[in-house]
């Protein structure tokens, strides 16, 4: 009788208690870049309103933490690009729908650009209370397609723990999201405890 001895399973979508904490962090450059302009004014250099700032994991110049005098490459969470509210909406329709055009701007860019691979996201949503008052809040969106790459996937997932005190989050934590189903303005809006709309 041979007994086969099979090395551990794969699951296609782990959960995320079980990964292992990486050792990347946000870039200090673009952490500093991001604080001066969208967390604090919501401007960037040119004086441009940013609504939403998409951040990937990249090779990047850091000091060796072994030689303050070398410089390495290491992977680091840096800003990818930086999206403007879509000025073309305002004044045409009401508050409500306005908010619901810019997240769709967002899905928009992600589909293009990220439909099978993670990102994290800053965004900035705009609403009402449950009672009715205004309300602005900055939220931390991480979107880790089920369909993307495992290793990405884990990479991005043992990631969370080191900008979750970094980004802003009106949630408390990074509000997540896996497939395009759930991608949408409403289940963002209950995860910051806003008055649904859409």
């Amino acid at each position: 009788l041979r007994v086969l001895r099979l090395g551990p399973l794969l699951h296609p979508n782990p959960p995320t208690s079980a990964m292992a904490a990486t050792n990347i962090h946000p870039k200090e450059d673009d952490l500093r870049e991001f604080n001066a302009t969208f967390k604090n004014s919501t401007k960037n250099k040119n004086g441009t309103k940013i609504k939403f700032v998409i951040w990937e994991i990249q090779k990047a110049k850091a000091k060796n933490p072994e030689d303050s005098d070398e410089e390495i490459e290491l992977d680091q969470v840096c800003i990818a690009s930086q999206h403007p509210p879509v000025e073309e909406a305002k004044g045409e329709v009401g508050e409500d729908e306005y908010e619901n055009a810019q997240f769709d701007a967002l899905v928009n860019v992600i589909r293009e650009s990220y439909a099978d691979k993670p990102c994290f996201i800053c965004y900035q949503i705009n609403g009402k209370s449950p009672d009715g008052r205004p309300q602005d809040k900055l939220v931390t969106i991480g979107w880790n397609p089920d369909d993307g790459n495992i290793r990405l996937k884990m990479k991005y997932a043992g990631t969370e723990g080191h900008i979750k005190d970094k980004f802003p989050s009106s949630s408390g934590a990074i509000v997540k999201f896996s497939d395009f189903g759930e991608f949408n303005i409403a289940e963002l809006q209950r995860d910051c405890g806003l008055a649904v709309t859409a």
